[in-house]
């Protein structure tokens, strides 16, 4: 099991160490030893194979991984956060209530059991990210299975306490919240779905259609990503029509002529921007395409103060609309 953690997760690599520690300090049992040896061995050449099969040759990913991001620091060219980041993102991301209920259970159940196995786990794993510069609340991902213990253990021996009328109204209601929020969340379609499906729904029962972006701007179908030295534009084509040609401009003069003439030869044109306002200042006649991943009765009767906007305003879809001039001139042309 250690080893198939490893080959699925590298920074798990840091929690089994804490493992390994505590076996030395606290259960001594060589012929347990000898047994895992065995099993990370096995696992870690189950992982080498898949390796090969899928990249077509020898590698040892743990050692590449290790090597780009760390060594190298390729993992900085994202973006830098404070040493404290993971003191507030749970706080900030997570909820006020239950992120800040979860950070001090973690840190209670540290304190009240300095000798357990789980501490000696998560304690490695969870130092190491803060001296990482790059950081991100998913990182601690692997940790979050272990707060619902945390949890439990932070309130036990107060059930007396809990059992008035009073705190039974209020986790009574806190429950019922928490609930809701969880089966809105699970029967929500996410934005990212719901953008790949309205794209879906405009190119059914037409041609080719041509989509335009500005190659530096981050949309749900393509990100400038920078490694090696080398920008490059990753793509993701997994959820797109097939007939939807993704094509990328340097600049927006480069875009615009493109959509141009794209649209002068009798092309269908999409261009996708991080720009909400696109169509009121372009050269190019445009229409957006208005979507939204929320249910229409949300959007009518619980839109206060336009905050559906905010899950959408940097993901836009404008569909370029032919003028009246091109039209009468190509239709002169054809006479």
């Amino acid at each position: 099991m250690a080893g198939a953690l490893f080959i699925v997760r590298y920074q798990a690599g840091f929690a089994l160490l804490g493992y390994g520690i505590w076996l030395l300090c606290f259960n001594r049992r060589w012929r347990l030893y000898a047994g895992m040896v065995v099993g990370v061995a096995v696992l870690l050449a189950v992982g080498m194979a898949a390796d090969r099969w899928l990249y077509g040759e020898w590698v040892f990913a743990p050692w590449n991984y290790l090597q780009e991001n760390i060594l190298h620091a390729r993992m900085d060219l994202f973006r830098h956060e404070p040493w404290w980041y993971y003191l507030t993102a749970p706080v900030l991301e997570g909820g006020i209530f239950f992120g800040l209920l979860a950070l001090v259970a973690t840190l209670v159940f540290f304190c009240r059991h300095p000798r357990h196995v789980v501490t000696w786990m998560l304690i490695p794993f969870l130092l190491i990210h803060f001296f990482l510069a790059h950081k991100e609340i998913r990182f601690f991902f692997p940790a979050l299975f272990f707060v619902p213990w945390f949890l439990v253990d932070l309130f036990r021996g107060q059930g007396e306490r809990f059992s008035r009328r009073g705190w039974q109204w209020v986790l009574g209601v806190l429950a019922v919240l928490n609930l809701g929020a969880m089966v809105y969340n699970l029967a929500q379609t996410t934005p990212d779905i719901s953008f790949y499906c309205m794209l879906r729904d405009y190119c059914r029962g037409r041609g080719e259609v041509v989509a335009l972006n500005l190659a530096e701007e981050t949309t749900y179908c393509s990100r400038m990503q920078h490694f090696s030295g080398e920008p490059r534009v990753t793509e993701a084509r997994f959820y797109l029509p097939r007939n939807l040609d993704l094509r990328h401009c340097a600049t927006s003069a480069e875009l615009e002529a493109a959509a141009q003439q794209l649209t002068a030869a009798g092309r269908q044109v999409l261009i996708l921007s991080a720009d909400s306002g696109l169509a009121d200042h372009s050269p190019l006649t445009l229409r957006k395409i208005n979507w939204s991943p929320y249910p229409a009765w949300v959007v009518r009767y619980f839109n206060f103060n336009d905050w559906t906007r905010y899950a959408v305003r940097s993901k836009n879809a404008y569909e370029m609309v032919e003028s009246p001039v091109d039209s009468a001139d190509r239709e002169s042309g054809r006479r």
